[in-house]
């Protein structure tokens, strides 16, 4: 099987950047790129994560 790189699989770099987000919020990494289908699910996330680490 042949890999890939994240951007040509988007569905899987959306899910990726989606299960990384608490931990990029909790090592307090801000600079994150995106696909553009997964901006507001992901910022979503994110907002979620900080709202719940105060």
């Amino acid at each position: 099987m042949q890999e890939l790189p994240l951007e040509k699989c988007p569905r899987t770099h959306t899910q990726i950047m989606m299960n990384l987000a608490n931990p990029l919020v909790e090592q307090g990494i801000d600079p994150i790129s995106l696909n553009p289908d997964s901006v507001l699910k992901t910022l979503l996330k994110i907002a979620s994560a900080e709202e719940s680490k105060l």
